[in-house]
């Protein structure tokens, strides 16, 4: 193992070393769009740049708050400049000289004059669209739209078309999970993503990219898709901040500030951030299980309090050596704390007419956790005329510990409480995860339609994990027997792909494959050791300006969690246990996707094989009556699936959004418990549609409607859940701020409802959450608004800490 990586960074330095050599310096151009008559700048205005001689399109950007601009990674020649805004006449620039003497042209002001006639029918033409169309998927416009304002990471995503967020905060993309979440093209997962998502404020957000069905490029593991959230920068020296925060009511009170400092001097940056969020929540539960053996049935009530404080912390800094190299550390530490009470009464009756109470428990239960996450993470990256380089190196540490008691009695038909049953059972758990990772990524343009990219990575990954268990009963204490109590795991991943993408006429090509060799040890377990290959395609072509089509195939992998894999026993209750399953293996995903795009219409056909598909299924006692849950694989998962997404304006003033999904999905296991063989099917949908509103006076409106037909998850066929939500906010402070207040979920439907029928297991499940809320948000910014934010670099280890949780 030791030897592999040695020849894998041996390999990497040498890459790296061969790479840079083939590289060439480039300069920019920068400038300022302002306003003629009021000498205020103008935002947001398009910056495209041509060459002089045939006008050949080059690039763009987008100008800041203050109208600032800056092209980057220009090659020496002669250019002209357009910059235009909705509200103002086009303005020409050129021609402009770039080389060895003139690296920097710098415009100046660019004046720009208002065009009355074009800011006349700004509402009807000039707003850019809330959804435009990509050929391996969408991409969400967000700049200065309500949908941005006032929510965190995962509830903006939740309004994203193609995206559905779960109430245990999952993520899936066309109803497809193990989604990878990108945050500047820095990849999330786990509890990792979970608390980014929770502390982003979707005021950062210029737009998210949606890619249904990524290459061989991105890790194997993204089976489900990928999504790019953008979030805003700006590039001028000085010093900026911004506070921001919110306050919601439901039946539990929640809020979260946050303070964000950057500053920038010529080629140094740096940058904190520093959060807090308090988050009280409560779930009624609700269970019924038959027991057809015994003709009984099963009730369990109960109550979930939870308080949750959570306080993230990032900093980093950046030096740009020259143009086209810069080198940077980034640190970030998230410190989290969650209590636990939960209360539930379990109850078994004779299925008969009288249904008479036979007996049943009273429990309660009390935990605590502290969760620590550290990540260290250096990184270089290179661009020049023809080609990029990246490398990072990354460390990681995350410790947690957990402390929880179940407290319980037994009663009799009469609720009456049976002597000598008061039971308590103390368990302590503990996690030590380190992870240390290095990738490579390499990027040059053979000719204008033709690319290749090439890229490494290398994880090494160490658990230590232990479990402690007492029970206490009628004040006699004694451990639980538990030949797992100490357990570990140590996994070796080394990958490479190679991609390349081809222009030929109206046609683009896209292809590539990426080879993961994974080596692991598994403490009680054993030893595996395993290569696959993932290719992708991708085949384009835009016939016209108004209709264009794709065809893309791609092969993924879902690694099983490494808490699901340990075979730890963890009670939760009297009749309801925890446990891991060492026996599970990787999922693997086919997927095939066929997309046309009618005008604003959107069309996806999907189609998606799972082999060794992963479901949290339970298993059940008849005799102690004890409901086992616990991962398992089944042998096949057929689905198959279309979805539109239509972008239109209903009125002059409305910005609406319609997706529609419709799904049916095949299972298959020949034995999956007790050797019974499990065989479902069901249609399953959803539709969604999302209307932003120009009010008078600078007011903006949001309604957001959500609905979910039935469907199948495993062995559960859920029920239908739907939302309704409201909201109104405006600028204020001279557009330094903003305010909102909306209404989420007003009918309280967003619940998860559902039974199982498999073998012994006839189970019901209905549980509420506090979803319907008022929320008051507000933000400002502060200081000099131009300050560049040092870019997100991805630490190439997400992936893994995943699989930490």
């Amino acid at each position: 193992m030791k030897s592999g990586m040695g020849r894998y960074l041996v390999f990497i330095a040498a890459f790296l070393v061969n790479a840079l050599s083939v590289n060439a310096q480039t300069g920019s151009i920068k400038g300022h769009a302002i306003d003629g008559s009021r000498q205020a700048p103008v935002e947001f205005a398009s910056v495209t740049l041509y060459t002089s001689g045939d006008t050949s399109l080059v690039q763009g950007t987008l100008t800041d708050t203050s109208g600032y601009f800056e092209i980057a990674n220009v090659k020496s020649g002669v250019y002209i400049i357009t910059v235009t805004s909705i509200e103002y006449q086009k303005v020409f620039r050129g021609p402009i000289q770039v080389d060895a003497e003139h690296a920097v042209a710098d415009l100046g002001n660019v004046t720009m004059t208002t065009d009355q006639k074009l800011l006349s029918e700004v509402v009807v033409k000039g707003a850019r669209p809330l959804v435009e169309q990509k050929p391996n998927g969408i991409v969400v416009n967000l700049e200065n739209s309500i949908l941005s304002k006032g929510r965190s990471g995962t509830e903006l995503l939740g309004v994203v078309p193609l995206v559905n967020v779960g109430m245990s905060g999952g993520i899936s993309v066309r109803g497809k999970t193990n989604v990878l979440v990108l945050i500047d093209n820095k990849p999330y997962y786990g509890e990792t993503l979970t608390m980014m998502l929770s502390n982003m404020k979707s005021e950062d957000v210029v737009k998210i990219e949606v890619n249904t069905n990524p290459s061989a490029k991105y890790d194997a593991a993204a089976s489900g898709g990928v999504i790019n959230i953008i979030t805003r920068k700006a590039t001028q020296n000085g010093f900026t901040g911004q506070f921001d925060g919110r306050v919601s009511q439901g039946e539990r009170l929640r809020w979260s500030p946050r303070l964000n400092l950057g500053y920038r001097y010529d080629k140094f940056s740096m940058f904190v951030n520093l959060g807090y969020s308090y988050y009280d929540g409560k779930n009624n539960q609700h269970l019924t299980n038959l027991y057809r053996s015994d003709n009984q049935l099963f009730k369990n009530d109960g109550i979930h309090n939870y308080k949750r404080n959570t306080v993230p912390v990032s900093a980093g800094v950046s030096y740009n050596l020259n143009k086209a190299n810069t080198v940077g550390f980034t640190f970030d530490n998230t410190h989290d704390k969650r209590t636990d009470n939960i209360g539930e009464t379990a109850e078994f009756f004779l299925v008969n007419e009288a249904s008479p109470l036979l007996n049943g428990t009273v429990s309660k239960t009390l935990g605590e956790s502290k969760n620590h996450l550290y990540n260290y993470s250096g990184y270089y990256e290179g661009k020049y005329s023809k080609s990029s380089l990246n490398f990072i190196g990354t460390f990681s540490k995350y410790n947690s510990s957990s402390l929880s008691d179940i407290f319980y009695y037994d009663f009799d038909a009469n609720r009456a409480r049976l002597e000598d049953s008061d039971t308590r059972i103390n368990t302590a758990n503990g996690a030590d995860i380190k992870l240390l990772v290095s990738q490579l990524d390499y990027n040059y343009d053979i000719s204008d339609k033709t690319s290749l990219e090439v890229g490494v990575k290398g994880m090494y990954t160490r658990s230590d994990n232990s479990i402690d268990q007492f029970q206490i009963q009628n004040g006699v204490e004694a451990p639980i027997e538990n030949p797992f109590a100490r357990s570990g795991y140590e996994e070796t991943i080394l990958a490479g792909y190679l991609a390349f993408s081809q222009e030929i006429g109206k046609i683009k090509l896209n292809g590539g494959i990426r080879a993961e060799q994974t080596k692991s040890d598994v403490q009680h377990v054993g030893k595996r050791d395993f290569l696959n290959f993932f290719p992708s395609f991708l085949i384009h072509s835009k016939p016209s300006d108004n209709y264009q089509w794709a065809l893309s195939f791609s092969r993924k992998i879902n690694r099983p969690a490494f808490s699901i894999l340990i075979p730890f026993v963890a009670y939760s209750g009297k009749y309801a246990i925890r446990q891991g399953n060492p026996a599970l293996t990787p999922q693997y995903n086919n997927n095939l996707e066929f997309t046309q795009t009618f005008k604003q219409l959107n069309v996806i056909l999907g189609y998606t094989h799972v082999k060794n598909a992963m479901f949290d299924i339970p298993k059940i006692n008849d005799e102690t009556k004890v409901t086992t849950f616990l991962y398992q694989n089944m042998d096949s998962q057929d689905q198959y699936s279309i979805s539109l997404v239509f972008p239109f304006h209903p009125l002059k003033q409305v910005n609406s959004s319609v997706t529609l999904y419709g799904g049916y999905t095949v299972l298959n296991d020949a034995g999956l418990n007790q050797n019974v063989a499990f065989n479902n099917a069901a249609w399953s949908g959803y539709g969604q549609m999302i209307n932003t509103i120009s009010l008078p006076n600078h007011w903006k409106g949001e309604v957001l409607f959500y609905y979910q037909t039935p469907r199948l998850e495993g062995i559960d066929r859920l029920k239908s859940t739907s939302s309704l939500d409201f909201g109104i906010g405006r600028q204020i402070f001279n557009q330094h701020g903003n305010i909102k207040l909306s209404v989420s979920d007003v009918f309280r439907q967003r619940r998860w409802r559902g039974t199982s029928h498999y073998g012994n297991v006839n189970m019901t499940v209905n549980n509420f959450y506090d979803t319907r809320r008022v929320q008051l948000s507000f933000s400002y910014n502060f200081g000099k608004q131009t300050v560049k934010k040092i870019k997100e670099k991805s630490m190439g280890n997400e992936d893994q800490r995943g699989r930490m949780y």
